[in-house]
């Protein structure tokens, strides 16, 4: 199973984003792979606000049948999801980590071995080794974050 973040769903649903073919690619080679992608709720949010913002309503809503279609696995959070997000936030504050990057992070330990062996060089930073493959984004670089 692969964890994602919001910026490679941003970029896949946004033609005009400059890194959409890349994240288009790696995101229908992995559903055609039969890879569960898995999106935290949080995520679903707000990859929907982004969209809505920067390309309006249709493509918003083509994010959300992209759901509907189970393209996309949504992981509802539990309590206890919560109070550990709430630690991650207080102990990385310096990094900023917020609630959708702790969704993210907590929700990666917690799925199962890696599926896919290591890509390019892992570009973002990890806060625990995780047992999983996390589909990140940041500086401009696509890649798998191993544990």
């Amino acid at each position: 199973m692969i964890v994602s973040d919001t910026g490679p769903l941003v970029a896949a649903a946004d033609r005009d984003d400059q890194d959409n073919r890349a994240c288009t690619d790696l995101l229908t080679g992995l559903h055609l792979a039969r890879r569960a992608i898995l999106v935290p709720a949080p995520v679903v949010a707000e990859v929907g606000y982004l969209l809505g913002r920067a390309g309006g309503a249709k493509v918003e809503a083509a994010f959300l049948r992209s759901i509907v279609q189970e393209t996309l696995t949504i992981v509802d959070l539990e309590l206890a999801d919560y109070e550990r997000m709430a630690e991650l936030v207080e102990t990385y504050a310096d990094f900023p980590l917020g609630t959708t990057d702790a969704a993210v992070d907590h929700r990666d330990r917690h799925a199962g071995p890696p599926p896919l062996p290591r890509g390019p060089a892992p570009p973002c930073r990890r806060l625990h080794p995780a047992a999983l493959i996390l589909v990140c984004w940041a500086g401009g670089k696509l890649g798998w974050q191993p544990g």
